[in-house]
């Protein structure tokens, strides 16, 4: 394969998709991790603005589905991709408590926080962040501006430029 020494894969459940699991997934999740020793864990996460009328419990059990993956990347050591849209307080307290096992890294993906929890994220060692590309979107920051006080000036050394592609 052409990009088999180039493209890192990333195995997790996103927050969207945290409904309807097999009882087996965490099982299959360290399989898929041990079987490529350089894979991550991701996109896992804790996303608000997602809502599930099925599930009553869904902020539980979301929260519950991204804690248990990011232990297992804990435990097997490998850097995690972090989607988190309107928890940003809830993942900071969460990173804030495990900030001792994260040698491996955590990227914010998409970032979207604001100011404070910026420079709050940025505090941890090993965090960095990801902006899209709609972060320099006037239409689309001028609002996020607004309604967050978001700052996506980010140090250098912390952030990443990113967008998504699908290889056929």
């Amino acid at each position: 394969m052409e990009y088999e020494n180039r493209v890192i894969p990333s195995y997790g459940v996103h927050p969207w998709f945290f409904t309807n699991l097999p009882a087996d997934w965490e099982d299959r999740l360290r399989a898929l991790l041990d079987q490529n020793s350089s894979a991550c864990v991701g996109e896992i996460g804790i996303d608000k603005f997602r809502k599930f009328r099925d599930n009553p419990n869904w902020k539980a059990d979301q929260l519950r589905v991204f804690e248990q993956q990011l232990q297992i990347s804990f435990e097997m050591n490998r850097p995690v991709s972090i989607h988190c849209v309107g928890f940003h307080g809830k993942l900071l307290e969460i990173l804030q408590k495990n900030s001792h096992n994260f040698c491996q890294g955590i990227v914010l993906h998409s970032y979207s926080g604001n100011k404070d929890m910026t420079r709050d994220f940025a505090k941890l060692s090993h965090v960095y962040f990801s902006l899209s590309l709609s972060a320099f979107n006037p239409q689309v920051s001028e609002q996020r501006d607004k309604d967050n006080n978001h700052d996506p000036k980010v140090s250098t050394s912390h952030s990443f430029l990113r967008w998504s592609m699908v290889l056929n």
